[in-house]
């Protein structure tokens, strides 16, 4: 079996774990790599067959996604030139994590499609959503990345169709530590924004790595860094507490840590609120922005925030063989409400 396997391109976690999980399928088939998106500090262990500019978020300064700059982006008759530019029946199947223009070309071309990633987990019957819910959210993820077959990342596996987190096996083998430093990582945020609300709280030492940055500095009580992964990983294992997004990969390895968090989800990013909220409801404080005017929450969440921790197991040997079965058998996932394909073209 030949496996064109797309990986969304913007964030790290989507592509650490597609990389692990190609190594694996790569006993039972051979796969090539699409890559769309740009915004993520991962060297790709592994060579990638094609990439695109693809349909990446751009992050604003203040906690959010700035809608302009992402639409700009977006270059649609680009777009429809790079899904049609891809030669998608050389390939029995596409495997996708999160990823689009492998899963439009396929859907195009009648060849089966796969998708696993967490945002597929927020739409299965099983998931408690509570009484939020952001219809234009909803709209974007449930067509944003269409697949025939579903499986899911969460916190927790619910359903048969859904694991628990991957965690990579370098971050597995480091040793964990309390330094007393708390380590900062708000990709929407600009690291001057993050500096005004640091300087709050002077006796406490504060570790910031900011996607904006080119060279590390340094301010009285706090170090600025560049994104470079295995230094953050060290980071983590080693800090007192984490302030950062809710996106899955972080918050699920510092759970993995048991390290305390202070979750802020981004701003108008459905798959971010439902995490927060899931995070709140085990007791993880959750504020709606890092900011001067929330600064009384934050220093009763230094001084008296608790640490959660779950320890999640090797999923990637298991999930490379499910998948590889399923594209083998045709079997498929159960179809999750409006998830029916739609495609540009």
């Amino acid at each position: 079996m030949k496996i064109l396997f797309g990986i969304q391109g913007t964030g790290n976690g989507h592509m650490g774990r597609s990389f692990a999980l190609i190594q694996e399928l790569q006993r039972f088939a051979s796969v090539d790599v699409l890559i769309s998106g740009n915004d993520c500090e991962l060297t790709a262990p592994i060579d990638i067959a094609f990439r695109y500019n693809g349909m990446g978020f751009v992050f604003g300064n203040k906690g959010g996604i700035h809608i302009p700059k992402t639409w700009k982006q977006w270059n649609f008759k680009q777009l429809k030139r790079d899904i049609a530019s891809i030669p998608i029946r050389q390939y029995d199947a596409v495997v996708s994590d999160f990823e689009p223009l492998s899963l439009f070309s396929a859907a195009r071309a009648g060849i089966p499609t796969l998708g696993i990633s967490n945002q597929y987990a927020y739409f299965h019957p099983n998931f408690q959503r509570g009484r939020y819910f952001d219809p234009i959210g909803a709209a974007v993820l449930q067509h944003y990345a269409p697949a025939e077959q579903r499986l899911a990342y969460f916190y927790e596996a619910f359903a048969p169709e859904v694991t628990t987190p991957y965690i990579s096996s370098a971050l597995r083998q480091l040793p964990v530590d309390d330094e007393g430093f708390i380590l900062v990582y708000l990709p929407a945020c600009h690291h001057s924004y993050v500096e005004s609300v640091t300087r709050l709280f002077p006796f406490h030492r504060w570790k910031v790595f900011s996607k904006r940055l080119k060279h590390p500095y340094e301010t009285h009580n706090a170090s600025f860094f560049p994104v470079e992964a295995a230094t953050f990983q060290q980071a983590l294992t080693r800090c007192s507490g984490l302030v950062c997004a809710a996106g899955f990969g972080t918050t699920s390895e510092a759970l993995h840590l048991g390290k305390k968090m202070l979750v802020i989800p981004m701003k108008a990013q459905l798959e971010q609120q439902f995490n927060a909220r899931w995070l709140a409801g085990k007791g993880v404080s959750v504020l709606p922005e890092f900011h001067a005017d929330k600064a009384r929450q934050i220093r009763f969440w230094l001084d008296e925030g608790k640490a959660l921790r779950m320890a999640f197991p090797e999923v990637t040997a298991n999930l490379a063989v499910e998948i590889s079965g399923r594209l083998e058998k045709g079997s498929a996932a159960p179809v999750y409400p409006h998830q029916n394909p739609v495609f540009p073209g």
